[in-house]
């Protein structure tokens, strides 16, 4: 052992070890290559762990701890009945929501592509407010797509991902929005939380 390796080790505590395992570990995360139980990755320097939440019924997902169901009089206020989510969760701190809505398939649809595809269009003839929208980007593990777009809401910037996915028979689209300063830090998170998604079948 070097004299230098002797000298720093006493004055690293087990805190600083924790420390630099998350960190590491929420570089894997923001590489997209996990999100478990046991992650534990920080937004604007405030720590978030996850649980597993029951969605849409037969669904499980991953979600911050700190996320709580939104109320239904605030998620009125928050959004217009044609953009509101069956299902709505909010981490108030840092004014993030997490939203969840289940979708038979109907026979008309050929494609999630081609769904997304409108839904797009209808994103894009719906208001002035949306200033950006993205191409629709393939999922990795499911059958689905995703995108990206920046709304200007009452002169604050918000940055929002839409995800649809075929899922069981079902068409299941999570929808997220936050900030626009903090879409990196939320980006590739958002994905991995759709990777964690589970079919719990109803008996």
């Amino acid at each position: 052992m070097s004299i230098s390796t002797m000298m720093w080790r006493p004055t690293m505590s087990v805190y600083d070890i924790l420390d630099q395992q998350i960190v590491r570990e929420q570089k894997e995360i923001l590489k997209g290559k996990f999100l478990s139980l046991g992650s534990v990755i920080y937004i604007r320097e405030k720590r978030i762990k996850f649980t597993r939440q029951e969605i849409a019924k037969e669904y499980s997902i991953l979600l911050p701890i700190q996320c709580e169901p939104l109320k239904e009089e605030q998620a009125r206020i928050k959004y217009s009945s044609s953009f509101r989510a069956q299902q709505l969760f909010t981490i108030q701190e840092l004014d993030a929501d997490f939203g969840f809505n289940l979708l038979p398939i109907y026979s008309q649809i050929k494609s999630i592509d081609l769904l997304a595809t409108g839904v797009k269009e209808t994103l894009a003839e719906g208001g002035s407010e949306i200033v950006a929208l993205s191409e629709c980007m393939r999922l990795e593990k499911t059958d689905g797509c995703w995108f990206d777009f920046y709304t200007d809401v009452k002169e604050s910037a918000v940055y929002n991902m839409m995800l649809l996915g075929i899922v069981e028979g079902n068409i299941l689209h999570f929808s997220f929005n936050c900030p626009a300063k903090d879409y990196y830090e939320w980006n590739s998170v958002v994905l991995g939380i759709w990777d964690t998604l589970v079919y719990r079948k109803c008996s």
